[in-house]
């Protein structure tokens, strides 16, 4: 909430006081490139939290930690764009290719697997696609994701398909519409989604080291050290994809049909 200015409204300049808005703008270039790195390095922490461990009950007990921060970024906080965010890491082909977690997960961790099942993946396709009404109530930072990668995309990005792309390749220009439209709306309900964020953070106790480590600050140099986070992001990121594909071949072997557990 701190770098969107959602809470603590600030002159961003252009008679612009809030982020929400100024990520729609020309002059947001510099916001929308922090959101993306942040909206990268969240996915990647939720993957190498889970791929690190040692056991696949550990895994599955990581899932199901995840899966609960889901709930309650979507549900108690109201922060759709949080919760994308984590939801983009564990819908990833990392994770779910590791069927032994997932059988794990729904024997042990019946709860969240369901929740994940029923819920968090028909809510997080949604927002993805536009296909669900833009939620106003009890949202304090809606999903700007979409929107964010829109508008920074270049010649060199063509290619890299969005998540709806790859879904529905066929309604890729609607969906485009769907999420320009959105923006136009976020703008509009500034006033509301400071409100609420209000009302959240006055149920909320914060503590120091906990909130470090959702940083985007803590995540750039626990993933790629001082120097590794200075490295342009696209070089760093492509390297780390092939990390990720390690890790996970590594929990559980390609030719694993799940039935070892």
């Amino acid at each position: 909430m701190d770098y969107l200015k959602v809470l603590n409204e600030a002159d961003l300049g252009l008679g612009v006081v809030s982020g929400l808005e100024l990520l729609t703008l020309p002059q947001g270039k510099q916001l929308r490139q922090d959101i993306i790195e942040r909206c990268y390095c969240m996915k990647v922490f939720v993957m190498v939290t889970t791929l690190t461990c040692g056991k696949v009950t550990e895994r599955a007990k990581m899932l199901s930690q995840w899966i609960q921060i889901a709930v309650d970024l979507r549900t108690t906080f109201g922060n759709l764009f949080g919760f994308a965010s984590v939801m983009e890491g564990l819908t990833s082909e990392h994770i779910t290719r590791l069927r032994d977690t997932w059988l794990i997960l729904r024997r042990n961790h019946t709860s969240s697997a369901f929740q994940f099942d029923t819920k968090l993946k028909s809510a997080y396709k949604s927002l993805m696609d536009g296909s669900g009404l833009l939620p106003l109530q009890n949202v304090s930072i809606p999903d700007i994701a979409p929107l964010v990668f829109l508008l920074e995309r270049d010649e060199s990005s063509l290619t890299d398909y969005l998540p709806w792309e790859l879904s529905d390749q066929n309604s890729g220009l609607d969906i485009l519409l769907i999420h320009l439209d959105t923006a136009r709306l976020i703008t509009a309900q500034c006033g509301l989604y400071k409100v609420t964020a209000e009302n959240v953070m006055k149920t909320v106790k914060f503590e120091d080291l906990i909130s470090d480590v959702f940083q985007t600050e803590f995540h750039l140099r626990i993933l790629w050290g001082a120097k590794g986070a200075t490295v342009e992001r696209t070089e760093r990121q492509k390297k780390y994809e092939q990390l990720l594909a390690v890790l996970s071949n590594r929990a559980e072997a390609p030719e694993d049909d799940g039935t070892a557990v």
